[in-house]
């Protein structure tokens, strides 16, 4: 397989699963976002905060965080082995 061929595969494989993520982000699905997320998220929330995947986890559960809407701006990944 090409160099290019393994990388369209992984890039196909991320982005099906960034919008898994996504939608279980919009129904505050919060199971299959703990299936979804790595343990070792941290993210920068639109605070400029750093959190945590439990602190996410939490808001939705408690619904203190309630999307309407994803729109993807700029995304790097880092692929450490295969897809979720």
């Amino acid at each position: 397989m090409s160099e290019t061929s393994r990388t369209d595969q992984q890039s196909g494989g991320t982005d099906a699963a960034e919008r898994r993520l996504q939608q279980a982000q919009l129904a505050s699905d919060v199971a299959k976002l703990d299936r979804l997320i790595d343990d070792r998220l941290v993210f920068t929330g639109p605070d400029g905060r750093h959190y945590t995947k439990q602190d996410d986890l939490e808001l939705h559960r408690s619904g203190w965080q309630s999307m309407t809407r994803v729109e993807q701006e700029d995304v790097k990944m880092l692929v450490a082995g295969a897809p979720a």
